[in-house]
């Protein structure tokens, strides 16, 4: 799952608040007077440790917590053809989405991610990577 996430790029967005926040809390503790500059230690510090909770922690929690969620609801089957992909559960429809919905995908080696957006929510599917028969 950590490899889809990485390989769709999910919180790439993410790493560029939390950089432009980090700088901007190192930035308060900087004062530049006439004679020189100053700089006010426990703002660059508390920079630091907000870059590493929201830009290192955060993102892998998120992708645990998404993956154990996951597994706790059980197995789903997914149908991919010509009108997008369904995902479904127990025999009930979950998720279709449309393939003109589908904006960005990865392939991997093993897995090929997809994103898709519908209304306010962000579908992520993650599929087995599909490896062609060799023709003798």
């Amino acid at each position: 799952m950590h490899e889809a996430f990485k390989a769709v790029g999910l919180f790439r967005r993410m790493r560029w608040l939390v950089t432009v926040g980090a700088l901007g809390i190192a930035l308060l503790g900087v004062r530049v007077t006439a004679d020189g500059g100053s700089v006010n230690f426990p703002f660059v510090v508390l920079a630091g440790v907000y870059a590493m909770v929201f830009g290192v922690l955060a993102p892998r929690l998120m992708v645990s917590r998404v993956l154990r969620n996951d597994l706790a609801q059980g197995d789903k089957e997914c149908v991919v053809d010509g009108t997008g992909i369904t995902v479904t559960r127990d025999g009930t429809e979950q998720v279709h989405m449309r393939w003109d919905r589908l904006n960005r995908y990865h392939e991997a080696p093993t897995i090929y991610a997809v994103v898709g957006r519908t209304g306010f929510k962000t579908c992520f599917f993650v599929l087995p990577g599909f490896r062609p028969c060799p023709m003798w």
